[in-house]
């Protein structure tokens, strides 16, 4: 059985996903025939063994080397999803195959953590032009450079071919990080999720005016993050920064 995200909005925890006929008759699996057998099985006391399932992820569908995702099912008893009967999940990176075994049929997911890519480890902001920026972000799993203009923004210099979709083109911010969250990548995390990530957020108004200020001064000022910036109270915010010259692009983020 294979299956494909629905395509409405989803992230690395929007765990809806919309079954679509295979096309290797082998793999089919008849969700009334597999009712039929648990309800033998329950008559005569016995379990019906669990069934091999293998689910080929869509391309645009970003998962590094180290990455652990897991399977969901429906239940529509709760309403929740679950990973209660799903066992021996394996996850080949380059095919983008995933495996597992099941022994109910529901509605499938695979799902990973919403702060897989945050806090993130480091960034750096520039201008290269009077009127063009570039911001290095560095995430847990992956470096990205975004170019900034009036209104738009483009992610560049990236190879990876889950973002071949994205990458060159410009969009408004919002729908470029849209489009980033759909292919499992979360650059929008909530407030909600500093107990996850374990990071303590500063006050609205100090983040507020540390944007603005970072905002209006790029273009005379690059700035990077610091790493005592974590250390300061809720109230305060560090960057480093020196006199802009329009940088290199190719320049590296680092801390």
């Amino acid at each position: 059985m294979s299956c494909s995200p629905a395509s409405r909005k989803r992230g690395p925890c929007d765990r809806s996903t919309t079954c679509r006929r295979p096309s290797r008759p082998s793999r089919t699996l008849i969700p009334s025939v597999l009712v039929h057998m648990q309800r033998i099985a329950l008559l005569i006391g016995q379990t019906v063994p669990p069934l091999q399932v293998l689910i080929k992820l869509p391309n645009y569908v970003f998962v590094g080397e180290e990455d652990t995702l897991k399977v969901a099912l429906w239940d529509s008893k709760v309403n929740e999803w679950t990973t209660e009967g799903i066992e021996e999940v394996k996850l080949d990176a380059a095919k983008l195959h995933l495996e597992f075994r099941t022994t109910r049929l529901a509605p499938l997911a695979f799902v990973v953590d919403r702060c897989i890519d945050y806090p993130y480890t480091s960034w750096y902001m520039r201008c290269t032009a009077v009127d063009k920026a570039l911001l290095d972000l560095v995430t847990k799993r992956k470096r990205f450079v975004f170019e900034v203009t009036s209104g738009q923004v483009r992610l560049i210099d990236t190879s990876d071919p889950a973002l071949a979709h994205v990458a060159e083109k410009a969009f408004e911010p919002g729908m470029l990080l849209y489009e980033l969250l759909k292919c499992g990548i979360n650059l929008m995390p909530d407030d909600k999720d500093e107990k996850v990530s374990g990071y303590k957020p500063k006050y609205k108004d100090a983040e507020e005016r540390a944007i603005f200020e970072l905002a209006s001064s790029v273009n005379a000022f690059a700035f990077r993050s610091s790493v005592w910036n974590k250390s300061l109270t809720a109230g305060n915010a560090r960057q480093n920064c020196r006199p802009s010259g329009h940088e290199h692009k190719t320049q590296p983020c680092v801390r």
